[in-house]
């Protein structure tokens, strides 16, 4: 306190000097230190100058000093101070002789009036505003307006209908050039204000003025009513848009010869479709079509500092989601583009705000996900490849990894192929331009995502013959193992992190940049650390499925959120997979005769199930069948079957037998033209044996009664197949000799017979060589716990 009284004082002599520059800071000083002063300190010295120095017998410039350091200590004093002993001082300063002094006591009345309260304001200030409006100086009724409408918040109604309201009135009536031109900037504000207060007619009265005065001769008040506009629409509503003629005013605007009128206006256009809400894009399509051809930079680059508010507020109108009008937008936005790359009298700041605009929510929420792939996004790929800036880059990247959020499953793949390419570019701006992508794509995709994507890219520049590539794939590590972190700890996630230390190890004896060396030792002490813990905490808990200690538990819940999007993302493309399969599938009898493809639903980290689906019962949303739904379906079958083939029992003469072939699609068991399965390539590889037949294991009553072939052939009299799950590594064992090839499942015997499994299917296996003296098999069964047993079948 006692430095602001030494700065207080040191001011009071120095703004007495008779150099001007010098005087007029040190007067500035002065006043911002009065604030800061205790109350005692400017009742004991102030306050007794202020009452001495406002006397007539003072010069001029003694008394505009006292105006200044009244509206300085008014906040400071206490009310019943002010009000005996300064108030009626301010009165007799608003009424003094010398013009400048009432012009500077009008510049303190607002603070005056919020210090002492609406009340005494009413009666005590009012007044004086009133006399200074009246003035018969120009300036001083300027002054006085300017001060009453930036306190017109403060004034109730009744103020405002004696005092504000008919002085406006008087006011439209003058022909003064300087009041008019307050009048035109203050318009906005005052008919808001107002709009309480005043009737209908009132403010057609008052547009009625704003609109001759948009039509004026001078360019300034045009500007000035354009600046206006926004508040005077939300000010007489939608209702009366047209009414009070304020559509033509925006065609007067849009065609105003002077730049700075339309440059106005296209400032503000945000702000009118915002207020225009429902009926925006109705009403604004064509004003907007021409502001965004405008020829002049200056305009264009008012309307794309917010291009995307605008698109927001269009939005709300229905008639802009025709696809007719977001592709006539979408074009002149990217021909505009098109022309800032190109016209080199446009810098490039501009075009970079114009990318800016392309990486908002509101743009892309604006425009469909056909029309973001096949244009928006070409054109960021496009930019990566050109000569331009960086910054503009950085905004490329930040409208693509918008962009690829809103993308379906299969985009998203070729969009994340078309970055992996640009790792292998030959320029090297290219490729830093690839790492800086991966950190821009953390805010919208899980880190697991971002890893199997582009993990082995970005390690791989680490052998980048450029030195400043190489630094920031070191940044890029660092992100890298991050990711690790907030993912499981799996084991192909610890093994990534061996990955990134063993290369930056060999990086660091080949590596000669002193930067990129200090680098790569800074990460790769942190990685060793890191590794340090996850070989530790596996040890000590020997669970991969914990996560790692070092995440934070707000960066989990992110991760994990992104990655279930991405996980329902590719559910709902597997969906729709299956519903156009079940739709070119083909019903006979009543049982689907096609059987099921291979899925093409995506892994995400989890271990693949070896499942059979039956295709009665395969659909759109339905997972494949267990072991007894399987059996009970195939049984219910058969059942249906046996009793037609006991009624045509004489026809069926030639037994149907069971073949094991070998398609591309899969392995698939025909015990039936009308029952099929499939075995896909991915869960079971079968081996190519050569003549072998597989035979239905049958039940020891149903080979008492199968003498006949007929009898053989009846699907009804078949065992049902038995799904079995194997872990563990399969192998073929025929006469002591191994053959392997069988993946997760295997066929094993000894001598002539064989034993296997078959993806789960219990089956007998009969040598091809004596196929009706010599037969042998296995059967491998599963019960509901999983347990298997094997037990030798029956000869039939």
């Amino acid at each position: 306190m006692k430095s602001i009284q030494t700065i207080y004082n040191l001011s009071e002599k120095l703004y007495q000097s008779p150099e001007d520059e010098i005087s007029s800071i040190w007067t500035e000083i002065q006043f911002k230190t009065i604030p800061k002063l205790s109350s005692e300190y400017i009742e004991q010295q102030i306050l007794p100058k202020i009452l001495i120095n406002v006397n007539l017998s003072h010069p001029a410039q003694f008394r505009v000093w006292t105006c200044r350091v009244i509206g300085a200590v008014a906040e400071k004093l206490n009310t019943n101070i002010f009000q005996d002993k300064l108030l009626p001082k301010v009165q007799n300063l608003c009424q003094d002789t010398d013009g400048e002094v009432r012009s500077s006591m009008c510049r303190q009345l607002n603070t005056i009036g919020k210090t002492i309260g609406l009340r005494l304001s009413k009666s005590l200030i009012v007044p004086e505003f009133q006399e200074l409006l009246l003035d018969d100086d120009e300036t001083i009724r300027d002054t006085a307006l300017k001060c009453l409408m930036e306190t017109i918040d403060f004034w109730d109604t009744d103020i405002k209908l004696s005092v504000v309201i008919p002085t406006w009135k008087k006011l439209m009536e003058e022909e003064n050039f300087f009041s008019l031109q307050l009048a035109s900037e203050l318009f906005g504000r005052f008919i808001w204000c107002t709009k309480d207060q005043t009737n209908e007619y009132e403010k057609q009265c008052f547009v009625n003025w704003y609109i001759s005065n948009a039509r004026s001769s001078n360019e300034e008040f045009r500007r000035l009513c354009a600046f206006n506009f926004p508040g005077v629409l939300k000010s007489v509503g939608m209702k009366n848009f047209e009414k009070f003629g304020l559509n033509s005013a925006i065609t007067v605007f849009l065609n105003d010869t002077n730049i700075k009128v339309r440059e106005t206006l296209a400032a503000s256009f945000h702000e009118i479709a915002k207020i225009m809400n429902f009926t925006s894009f109705q009403i604004l399509q064509p004003p907007f079509i021409q502001l965004l051809s405008e020829s002049n930079i200056s305009v264009f680059s008012a309307l794309i500092s917010n291009l995307s508010n605008t698109l927001g507020s269009f939005l709300l109108d229905e008639s802009s989601r025709k696809e007719t009008n977001a592709d006539e937008l979408l074009f002149l936005i990217l021909r505009r583009e098109r022309e800032c790359l190109t016209n080199h009298d446009i810098k490039w700041r501009m075009h970079e705000e114009l990318i800016k605009q392309f990486g908002t929510q509101k743009f892309a929420e604006y425009f469909e996900v056909d029309q973001l792939r096949d244009y928006c996004i070409p054109l960021m790929f496009k930019l990566f490849s050109e000569n331009v800036v960086m910054p503009i880059k950085e905004r490329a990247i930040q409208a693509l990894s918008l962009y690829m959020e809103y993308l379906q499953y299969q985009d998203l793949e070729n969009v994340c192929k078309q970055i992996q390419e640009l790792k292998y570019s030959s320029t090297y701006k290219t490729r830093l331009t690839f790492l800086s992508i991966l950190p821009k794509l953390q805010p919208h995709f899980s880190s697991h995502f971002i890893i199997s994507n582009f993990f082995d890219q970005s390690v791989a520049l680490l052998q980048d013959p450029v030195p400043n590539v190489r630094l920031k794939c070191i940044s890029t590590i660092s992100l890298m193992r991050k990711f690790l972190h907030q993912s499981q700890a799996s084991k192909p996630n610890i093994e990534k992190l061996h990955i990134l230390t063993d290369r930056l190890r060999n990086a660091i004896a080949s590596e000669h940049d002193r930067d990129v060396l200090n680098a790569i030792r800074n990460i790769l002490v942190g990685g060793e650390i890191s590794l340090t813990r996850v070989k530790n905490f596996l040890k000590n808990n020997g669970d991969l499925d914990i996560k790692f200690e070092e995440s934070d538990a707000f960066e989990e819940s992110e991760d994990t959120r992104k990655k279930e999007r991405e996980e329902n993302l590719l559910r709902n493309e597997y969906s729709e997979e299956l519903r156009r399969r079940k739709e070119k599938e083909v019903i006979i009898g009543g049982i689907v005769g096609a059987p099921r493809r291979k899925s093409l639903q995506p892994n995400f980290g989890t271990k693949k199930k070896n499942s059979i689906s039956s295709p009665a019962t395969s659909g759109k949303g339905k997972l494949p069948v267990g072991p007894s739904q399987m059996q009970s379906s195939t049984s219910a079958t058969a059942n249906t079957q046996n009793a037609s083939s006991l009624t045509s029992q004489s026809n069926n003469s030639r037994a149907g037998k069971t073949q094991i072939r070998k398609k591309s699609a899969g392995t698939i068991l025909n015990s039936n033209p009308m029952i099929t399965h499939t075995l896909n390539d991915d869960k079971c590889s079968l081996p190519v044996l050569p003549n072998l037949t597989v035979k239905p294991h049958l039940t020891q009553t149903q080979s008492q009664k199968s003498n006949s072939p007929s009898r053989l052939s009846n699907p009804a009299t078949q065992k049902v197949p038995v799904i079995e799950q194997k872990p563990e590594t399969a192998q073929l064992k025929k006469n002591g000799s191994v053959l392997k090839g069988l993946g997760n499942k295997g066929i094993t015997g000894s001598g002539g017979n064989l034993s296997g499994n078959l993806n789960g299917i219990g089956v007998v296996v009969k040598s091809a060589t004596d196929r009706h003296t010599k037969s042998a098999g296995i059967q491998l069964r599963t019960n509901q716990s999983g347990n298997s047993d094997s037990s030798r079948g029956k000869n039939s």
